[in-house]
């Protein structure tokens, strides 16, 4: 996880913008821990009911409003920030076909 790798360098951040990216790194953790209890509870070629599916999903959209707060922090704290948004878009389809950058491509999960 990037956290582990970064944990360090978070003093360097102002404290708004540490709060936001740990609280979107708390999110990815529940996200992790409910794909681990899904794979603990199913066999691989059982399917998975309706409930579990929707509660991973819910993980997954519980984690968008962190991740905008925590890059929109950065941006103030990181120089560089809109060059790292560009980079993303290459690097993860589902920000490209947004036709955006990744805070773009966030807000717009956030609206649906």
């Amino acid at each position: 996880m990037v956290y582990r790798a970064v944990a360090a360098k978070l003093g360097l951040l102002p404290a708004t913008t540490v709060f936001w990216a740990l609280r979107f790194y708390y999110t990815l953790d529940a996200i992790d821990r409910e794909i681990d209890d899904v794979k603990r509870d199913f066999k691989h070629d059982e399917v998975i009911g309706q409930n579990r599916a929707s509660l991973v999903a819910q993980r997954f959209r519980e984690s968008l409003r962190p991740a905008l707060e925590a890059l929109e922090r950065l941006g103030v704290a990181v120089s560089n920030h809109a060059e790292i948004d560009r980079e993303v878009a290459l690097v993860y389809p589902w920000v490209k076909e947004a036709g955006g950058p990744l805070r773009s491509a966030l807000v717009a999960a956030i609206e649906k």
